[in-house]
């Protein structure tokens, strides 16, 4: 539904295909770890300089910068430098992943927007989350892309831009099909569709 609502709203022109987006998932306190008394998966210490780096990686392969999707929960104080000067925006997920060039994450259910735009995806994990209950989804995400999930806590990535831009259109059209939309089905809001089912069959 939130991206059905960005499919009329136009691009801002300027911006289109000059940035990568990262799909933050507030992974170090998250509302798992807070409100169920699960132990993070990984520290702010650990995980933050090597996404930072990583990001300077891709950075430097494709000439473009690395633009922050901040989690809806997250909490990142206006002189808060945990993405080293890295532009942080809350709140329009589906709006950057729309006009990116390439889409970063973990497991987030955001990863879904880049699945409709049919946008590369490059799925992130690190030597804790391996260890973690997030290993299983991590790899899970990165094998309905048909790529394989990139360990940031590695010094040296072996990171062709050709392979990380493609999209396998099979592969992301049976995601669909599978997780998100029954093939043939209304593009339209849930509630809309409900709604002419109800006038259709009760009313």
């Amino acid at each position: 539904d939130d991206f059905l609502k960005g499919n009329n709203i136009e691009s801002d022109k300027e911006y289109v295909d000059k940035y990568a987006v990262y799909l933050d998932e507030n992974i170090v306190l998250g509302p798992d770890s807070l409100h169920c008394g699960i132990k993070a998966v990984t520290t702010a210490e650990k995980i933050y300089p090597c996404l930072n780096q990583f990001f300077s990686e891709i950075e430097a392969k494709l000439g473009l910068p690395v633009v922050i999707a901040a989690h809806p929960k997250s909490n990142y104080s206006a002189d808060s430098n945990v993405f080293e000067g890295r532009q942080i925006i809350k709140g329009h997920s589906a709006e950057l992943v729309r006009a990116s060039t390439l889409v970063l994450g973990h497991t987030s259910a955001s990863l879904n927007f880049p699945m409709f735009c049919r946008k590369p995806i490059l799925i992130m994990t690190s030597d804790d989350i391996e260890k973690s209950r997030l290993n299983h989804y991590v790899r899970a995400r990165a094998a309905e892309t048909g790529k394989e999930a990139f360990n940031i806590d590695q010094q040296t990535w072996n990171l062709n831009i050709n392979d990380i831009l493609s999209v396998d259109e099979n592969r992301y059209r049976e995601y669909l099909d599978k997780y998100i939309k029954t093939p043939g089905s209304p593009s339209k809001p849930v509630w809309e569709i409900f709604s002419d089912y109800v006038e259709e069959n009760i009313l």
